[in-house]
């Protein structure tokens, strides 16, 4: 599973929920893709998840299992969820395996991707 998120914003917030303990030692990139050839999408809604998906620190074992469910079946190639971390946006998690993902590219990287030192400083 290949996860991305549809803006830079949404995947730096994203990134800082699920990774805060690293950034003392994480050194990290920017990847940003081009998605070429007609995609195949699933889209799941809010009320297709689990109660309480959005409200759990930890990763849940049902929304893990709609992601291995989505790969193993192989019909579509993105599967667009909610984000839990900013209501109204979305991430895109792509399946590596699916025949379109040979038309995605990597168009751009930042490396290193530095946060702004304000978003770390908590004192």
């Amino acid at each position: 599973m290949v996860y991305t998120s549809g803006s830079i914003a949404l995947a730096t917030l994203e990134y800082l929920v699920h990774n805060f303990h690293l950034l003392s030692t994480a050194e990290i990139c920017l990847a940003k893709i081009e998605i070429g050839k007609p995609k195949s999408m699933l889209v799941k809604k809010n009320s297709d998840l689990p109660s309480g998906w959005n409200r759990q620190m930890h990763l849940q074992y049902a929304t893990q299992q709609i992601g291995k469910e989505f790969c193993l079946k192989g019909t579509d190639y993105i599967l667009k969820v909610p984000s839990a971390v900013v209501p109204g946006e979305f991430n895109l998690l792509l399946n590596p395996q699916h025949k379109h993902h040979a038309y995605t590219k990597v168009v751009e990287v930042i490396d290193p991707f530095t946060f702004d030192q304000r978003i770390l400083d908590l004192g």
